[in-house]
């Protein structure tokens, strides 16, 4: 499967992020949790789809929910 996946990224140019960093199945999964959490998604539903508790998705994804909770905390007047 290693040996597809290098493949399949390579074939789309999309070998390593844009810190140089060569992109894993892991590193797809982290981005997928992390787009969910940003976009709204409820954390039950991102942690039964990944098959992970709510404390790892709390653990290693907290701050991408308090990121949107400082947003709609922010006063109207200070957001562009």
């Amino acid at each position: 499967m290693a040996n597809g996946f290098t493949e399949l990224l390579k074939a789309a140019g999309l070998e390593r992020d844009h810190r140089g960093i060569k992109r894993t199945p892991y590193s797809l999964r982290h981005f997928y949790i992390s787009e969910q959490l940003a976009n709204g998604a409820e954390v039950l539903d991102v942690a039964r789809n990944c098959r992970t508790s709510l404390a790892m998705i709390d653990k290693h994804y907290g701050q991408v929910r308090l990121e949107r909770v400082v947003d709609r905390l922010r006063p109207e007047w200070t957001r562009a």
